[in-house]
């Protein structure tokens, strides 16, 4: 090499996500162990509801369930062959539980792998209950019900079954992140980042309704971005995008919808260069989100309390004394308790949600005393990727309008409310002073939010400094090895 050669990250941004993320999730999909991700055996089955076409539940009374057991309800219950339950216990046992306890083999994930090759579920049709999964619309789970499906096509065991469910939902993630790449212009290394954050990568290879929410909420926000570019036409093509992917956020998991309110600005803007199809195409996206919330609204079952009554965790305000309607009236009556609460929260979790927010894992490898350093190194390598950007002073005419900006910290703001909100409301004693079980994941989209609205636009290529590949492979580097190292952790535990 010629000496004083600067060695730079000359990889496309759609090129490096892709790969890394393909490899990370690979990795996450493997060292989990089935059903260990959170609230995983709950979004199986609603993911196996979803491959076999059963996308509307009912709420019910009293009704046997699989094993002999009886749900004095009210409660929701999908049908599901009879072996499917016995499967996933045994596969839950093995792979999660103390060997002692089970009696069933040397216990680890790796034991869980000797069912893989098990007959595929079969069995008389019994019902199962999916009440917590059952409020959710078939869009998040794509990817999953996509390898779900092809399993029960196949005849594939249960294992089989998880793993294509895992194996559906990383790809239907890259695919739908990696169009946000794209579509980000200048600030496509930023999104590349983003969807390589650990908390979202780890939860693009679980079976949940998070991976393809966060995807779809990067893509929107990019979109909304774009078009409010006065330099980006928006065009028949750009138009339906925009429909497919409100659409699909508004069907998505709740809170995130208010994501779609960035595209107001740029309706009102641009409304004789095509603000007002733009607008016409938003429309059906609140139809489907208001029609799926009222009636998700109608079948919400609150959770039961999970834990031993004599667990000290009972005397938690989440899972007991929930009521699907008495919430939102006290918080409309007491606006300044819940946002009181939202302060308590904060402060007895401290450095937890941030650290959550963009670190979160299914089983977290990091010591409490390393929390801050997580934090530090991924909001760094973020910061490696928008400075850079923020150098710009002279913008093209295409840049960031200042209402544009007033719009974006203005959501960020209201999806963070709504995300606690949502906590607040819908598994919290009514009048909780604070949120119990409130997890720092939910708040990435808003992360990736913040992150987005930090940078700036500009048609101008050769402004970018010549610093900008060695920070950018410096944030990808460092995004990527704290995933792999989770991943690591993870399967060195469990394996």
């Amino acid at each position: 090499m010629p000496a004083g050669r600067v060695v730079t990250w000359s990889t496309s941004p759609v090129g490096t996500f892709t790969l890394l993320a393909t490899l990370l999730g690979l990795g996450f999909a493997i060292a989990v162990p089935q059903l260990g991700g959170a609230d995983e055996p709950v979004h199986v089955l609603r993911a196996w509801q979803v491959s076999g076409g059963d996308w509307i539940n009912e709420r019910t009374g009293s009704v046997e369930l699989c094993g002999g057991g009886t749900d004095r309800g009210p409660t929701v219950v999908g049908t599901f062959p009879a072996d499917l339950l016995d499967d996933t216990r045994e596969i839950y046992a093995r792979g999660l539980l103390d060997a002692s306890r089970t009696g069933l083999g040397p216990g680890g994930a790796a034991d869980a792998w000797r069912t893989i090759d098990d007959p595929a579920p079969g069995g008389p049709a019994c019902n199962l209950g999916i009440s917590t999964g059952a409020v959710y619309s078939p869009i998040p789970y794509a990817g999953s019900a996509i390898g779900v499906g092809l399993a029960r096509i196949v005849g594939l065991s249960t294992f089989a079954a998880l793993l294509l469910a895992r194996l559906g939902a990383l790809i239907a993630y890259v695919l739908v992140v990696r169009r946000a790449v794209r579509r980000a212009g200048s600030a496509a290394w930023v999104v590349a980042v983003l969807g390589l954050a650990p908390v979202a990568v780890a939860q693009s290879a679980m079976i949940t309704a998070d991976s393809l929410t966060i995807a779809l909420a990067l893509l929107a926000v990019v979109l909304a971005r774009h078009a409010a570019d006065p330099e980006t036409p928006l065009d028949r093509h750009l138009l339906i995008e925009i429909a497919i992917v409100a659409a699909a956020l508004g069907l998505a998991k709740p809170p995130y919808v208010l994501l779609l309110v960035m595209f107001v600005p740029v309706v009102l803007r641009r409304r004789a260069a095509g603000g007002v199809a733009l607008a016409a195409v938003l429309v059906p996206a609140a139809i489907l989100f208001a029609a799926w919330s009222g009636y998700a609204q109608s079948i919400y079952v609150p959770l039961e309390n999970p834990y031993d009554p004599t667990a000290v965790t009972n005397d938690g305000y989440a899972y007991h004394d929930v009521d699907p309607d008495a919430p939102l009236r006290f918080v409309r009556a007491h606006p300044l308790d819940f946002v009181a609460a939202m302060g308590r929260t904060v402060a007895r979790d401290g450095v937890e949600i941030p650290r959550d927010a963009v670190a979160q894992l299914p089983w977290r490898p990091f010591a409490s005393a390393g929390a801050v350093a997580v934090v530090l190194l991924v909001g760094a390598a973020l910061v490696l990727v928008v400075a850079p950007d923020r150098r710009r002073r002279a913008r093209s005419p295409g840049g960031v309008a200042r209402s544009d900006a007033f719009v974006t910290w203005g959501v960020v703001v209201a999806t963070t409310g709504a995300v606690f909100l949502l906590a607040y409301t819908g598994w919290n004693a009514v009048g909780a002073p604070r949120i119990d079980e409130f997890q720092g994941r939910y708040l990435f989209p808003v992360v990736g939010l913040a992150a987005l609205a930090s940078t700036h636009r500009s048609t101008d290529v050769g402004s970018v400094p010549s610093t900008r590949s060695a920070t950018t492979g410096l944030a990808i580097a460092t995004v990527s090895a704290l995933a792999a190292f989770a991943a690591l952790r993870i399967g060195l535990y469990w394996y």
